[in-house]
This record gives C-alpha cells, sequence and structure tokens, in this order.
C-alpha cells in the first residue's frame, strides 16, 4: 500500500526557486500526484530492457560525482515496486568504486535515447555486494523527452569484461583529450547533492540529463566550463540542489570512442549577463569550477550511432551565436546587407517582408518583441531613409519578417509614408535592404512563468505576434507553463493582419486564448468564428 504524499517532495532550494518563478502552487499540485516512492509497472519494465543506466553519489569529502552502470539488457531488475536490484561490477577507474556503501544517498536516472525516454529515482543502498547493490526509492518520476539526442546503441563484447583495468588520467586541469571531448559534446549528466536531514525523502542525491547543440558546453578556461540551462519541468532539482549546496559533479560520455570524463567542482548559477540575454532560449547559465577531473580511456563498452537532434533545439542558440551577437554590438551601429526573399500580404494595407541575410548563414536571433532599424534609398531621394520596424516572427536564426502598414500618400514637404509606400510598391523577393542588428527592450520576461495578457491594435500585432509564436515554440517539448490572453483589435477581417496565423497558434496551444473585437465588421465577417 504506497500512500499520497503529505509533506511537498520538495525540499527547501527546490521550493525555492519554483517560489521565484512563480509555479510553486502548480509543481507542488504536479509533485503530489506524479512523484512517488514507487514505479508503476511500466517504469519497472523501462529499467529491466536498459543496458546502462546514470547513477549520482557523493564522496566522503561531500562532491557529488556522476557515474555511469553498464550490463546485458536485464542487468536492472524491480523485486518489488519499491526495490531496484543492479547486478553489474562497477566500471574500473569510475568514482563509484570509492563512494559505494551502505546507506549510500544516490539519484538514478534510466534514459534511453532511442525514444527519448527517461525516468528519475532517488534512493538509498540497502544492500551492497560483489557485483551489485539494491536500493530503496525514496522518490521517482518521469522526465519530458527535451533536449535528449536519438541514438541508436550496439553492445560490444568488452561488456563481459567490466571492471578490467584501463588507463587512467587523473587531473586537476583539463587536458587537451578532455577539452575535445566537452567541445564537441550534445548532452551530458549531472549529479548534486543536497540534504540536511537524511530521513527527509525530498533531501538527497539527483542525477540529471542535460543537452544541446554540439558545443553548447563552453570551455572558459583549463578549470572552468559555462552551459545554458534551458526551459524544463520546473521542478528545479537539480538547481535547487545547488542553491542549498553549490556543487556538481558532471559526465560525458565520447559516444564515439567509449572515452569517459568525470569532472566534479563548484557550481554557480548566472541570473542575469550579457552573455545570457544573446544566448536565444537560455533561462539561465551554470559555471562549474572544476577541482577534480579523471578520464578513463574506452572504457564504456557500448557504442552509439548518432540518429537525429531534438526538435527542441531548434529554439536553442549557441555561443557562436552569442560571440557574433556581442561582437556586433561592439562593432557599433553597422549596417548588414540583407535580401527580401518573400513578400506576402497580411491584409488590405497591410504586407509582410522576409529578409534573409545577402552573404548567406545565419542572423543574430532577436528576442521577441524587439525591432530592426533598416536603410532604404526609394528613387529621387538624395539620401538613404532610415526607419526601425518590429520583427514580427519569432526568433529562428534564418531571417526577419517585418510587416509593414501602408501610410497615406507621401506629403512632399513632410514625407509621412515614405518608406512604407516604396515598401508596398517596389520591394519585391531579390531586393537588397540594408539593417543593423535587432534592438528595444520591448520584450517578455521568458524567466518569469507568471500569467501574460497582451493587447494591440491594427498593425500594433506585429511584436505581438513574435511573442507568441516565440511562446508556443516554448511550448513545444514539455508543454507549456504559464497562460496567455491575447486582445486585439481591428476595423473587419480586411484589416485584420495574421488572422489564420492566429488561429493555427490558438488551436497548437492550449495555454493561449484569444479576445478579436471588430469595430466595424464586414459582410463576411462572422461573429463568434472570426471576431
Amino acid at each position: 500500500m504506497h500512500t499520497h504524499h503529505t509533506a511537498s517532495p520538495f525540499h527547501r532550494g527546490e521550493r525555492e526557486l519554483q517560489t521565484r518563478f512563480g509555479v510553486r502552487e502548480r509543481v507542488e499540485d504536479l509533485g503530489q500526484r506524479f512523484i512517488r516512492d514507487y514505479m508503476p509497472d511500466e517504469h519497472r519494465a523501462f529499467y529491466a530492457q536498459l543496458p546502462y543506466v546514470l547513477i549520482g553519489s557523493v564522496d566522503q569529502s561531500g562532491r557529488p560525482w556522476a557515474s555511469v552502470l553498464v550490463g546485458r539488457p536485464g542487468f536492472i531488475s524491480s523485486p518489488a515496486p519499491d526495490r531496484l536490484n543492479i547486478e553489474t561490477p562497477i566500471l574500473f577507474g569510475d568514482p563509484l568504486n570509492d563512494n559505494i556503501a551502505l546507506e549510500l544517498q544516490i539519484g538514478l536516472l534510466g534514459i534511453e535515447y532511442q525514444s527519448r525516454r527517461r525516468n528519475r529515482l532517488t534512493g538509498k543502498l540497502i544492500a551492497v555486494h560483489d557485483g551489485g547493490i539494491e536500493i530503496k526509492i525514496d522518490q521517482t518520476f518521469g522526465n519530458c523527452p527535451q533536449y535528449i539526442q536519438s541514438r541508436e546503441f550496439s553492445i560490444l563484447p568488452e561488456i563481459d569484461r567490466i571492471g578490467a583495468p584501463r588507463p587512467i588520467e587523473n587531473m586537476q586541469r583539463l587536458n587537451d583529450r578532455a577539452r575535445r571531448i566537452i567541445a564537441k559534446s550534445d548532452n551530458f549528466y549531472i549529479a548534486t547533492h543536497y540534504s540536511d536531514d537524511p530521513k527527509d525523502t525530498s533531501h538527497g542525491t539527483d542525477i540529471s540529463h542535460r543537452g544541446g547543440k554540439p558545443g553548447f558546453v563552453r570551455i572558459e578556461d583549463d578549470s572552468t566550463i559555462v552551459f545554458p540551462d534551458f526551459n524544463g519541468n520546473n521542478h528545479f532539482n537539480t538547481l535547487g540542489n545547488i542553491t542549498a549546496n553549490p556543487v556538481a559533479g558532471l559526465l560525458f560520455i565520447d559516444f564515439e570512442s567509449g572515452d569517459l570524463l568525470y569532472l566534479t567542482g563548484h557550481a554557480k548559477l548566472i541570473w542575469k549577463s550579457e552573455i545570457l540575454q544573446a544566448f536565444d532560449g537560455a533561462d539561465r547559465l551554470v559555471r562549474i569550477t572544476l577541482t577534480d577531473a579523471r578520464l578513463i580511456n574506452k572504457a564504456m563498452p557500448i557504442r552509439w550511432d548518432f540518429v537525429d537532434y531534438s526538435p527542441s533545439l531548434e529554439k536553442t542558440g549557441s555561443w557562436e551565436e552569442v560571440d557574433e551577437h556581442l561582437a556586433a554590438r561592439d562593432a557599433g551601429n553597422v549596417y548588414l546587407d540583407y535580401t527580401v526573399f518573400r513578400v506576402e500580404p497580411e491584409s488590405e494595407n497591410i504586407m509582410s517582408f522576409y529578409l534573409e541575410p545577402s552573404h548567406g548563414g545565419q542572423i543574430h536571433c532577436h528576442r521577441a518583441g524587439q525591432f530592426l532599424p533598416v536603410e532604404i534609398q526609394p528613387s529621387g531621394t538624395a539620401e538613404p531613409i532610415h526607419r526601425t520596424y518590429t520583427i514580427s516572427n519569432a526568433p529562428n536564426g534564418k531571417y526577419f519578417r517585418l510587416t509593414i502598414k501602408r501610410e497615406p500618400t507621401p506629403n512632399p514637404s513632410l514625407m509621412p509614408g515614405l518608406a512604407s509606400n516604396y515598401f508596398h510598391d517596389h520591394v519585391k523577393p531579390g531586393t537588397a535592404i540594408r539593417a543593423m542588428s535587432p534592438r528595444g527592450k520591448f520584450e517578455l520576461d521568458k524567466s518569469s512563468t507568471r500569467p501574460i495578457v497582451l493587447i494591440s491594435g491594427g498593425v500594433g500585432i506585429t511584436p505581438m505576434i513574435s511573442m507568441l509564436e516565440q511562446f508556443v515554440n516554448d511550448s513545444a517539448g514539455c508543454g507549456c507553463n504559464r497562460k496567455v490572453w491575447f486582445v486585439h483589435g481591428t476595423q473587419n477581417g480586411r484589416t485584420h493582419a495574421f488572422a489564420s496565423a492566429l488561429k493555427k497558434l490558438t488551436n497548437d496551444c492550449q495555454c493561449l486564448s484569444t479576445h478579436i473585437c471588430y469595430s466595424n465588421p464586414g459582410d463576411d465577417d462572422v461573429i463568434g468564428m472570426d471576431y
């Protein structure tokens, strides 16, 4: 018989961050319902089919280490819903060899790359013997598949010789081989620990997966690395542990060679910085300062073949983009060459113009709500004209969409509407436009999970549609974590820009509610459907 939680399944560090980001009550409710002290049958079967499992432990100095246990499928079994047996020797040189002991608090992560399934649990060792351990489960729950790259595995004959000696390199600074492993990695595992009461099931050791584009972990120097932390399930297990106990252990697996790189060190959370603002999709940064490292040559008796990247990575940036963004900012107000590659009508007087860099490659990802300074020179003007237009698409690293309303016919003395009429009458696919980097501070606070209300009228929809697209993109994977209400007013369906796009966004996202108001509906406008 397994009872419902009475105490919170989260400790003070986790609760502190949940409160900071406005998700405390919602996550507590989810935790009470889905964090269990036993495994349902599908989770027990999941572990039984795995040839590897990740485990987090703490050494006698209180330093967390992330480790991996390997065996032929079936080496993990569950004799009872709150028990897990693992029958396999520990890999030669793995720090777990020195840490293993009765009552050791551990974190466990089962992950299946080919299906992107994963399950996490925390518990204590209640039996330790040659070739195996038994775990009493304290907490267990499933994880969403975000940021997991799909891979197919193959088992090597060496799996029958686990524990055989391998070359080991111990280091306090990253050597060239370690730097190469980190530089190409698209995932790693992080172990953290917090406990001021060993009897509290919300305390203990945790191990978690982190994924990103290859190179998403940056090497700042030979003892410091930093990585972006993307939107997740808002439990804040890893970050909550670091908040209460700022240390962490990392494990990098070289999927091609089987080399294993273990790191442990001090951890620091970075909530605000220019670098963080420039890294698209990052909610914060984590910096690890190395205290010890270990590299074991070809220790993993499994190899993986890459299949494809997680779709969630499409909304994340890269360190190269960060460097380019900051370099462009430091270079000052420099106009770059862009080419219009698509023109689309949005209403009877509003058009969208799609710009891509003339030199090819990616652009600097803007933040939803920002604007783009542009330079044009209509025929008959002595000097270039400079205007700013809101970017109406969500950041994608490929193009900017400028959505422009045609203003009244220009007055020769005041020249209102000169630029908008030039765009509507003369800009077509192939037209060259010069633009600076995106700028502006009218943007959503992505670090918050509080509800959002967006209100616009007419062509003022442009920053809102960008924010809505960004919101729907961010809600993919683990699901949305904040409600959005969008209220928009315009004259009628003929002047309503992005009407069909808005309907699609609303259908795609259950957390988005829209209310459209028409001041002068046309004969074809259907109340309850169009407005």
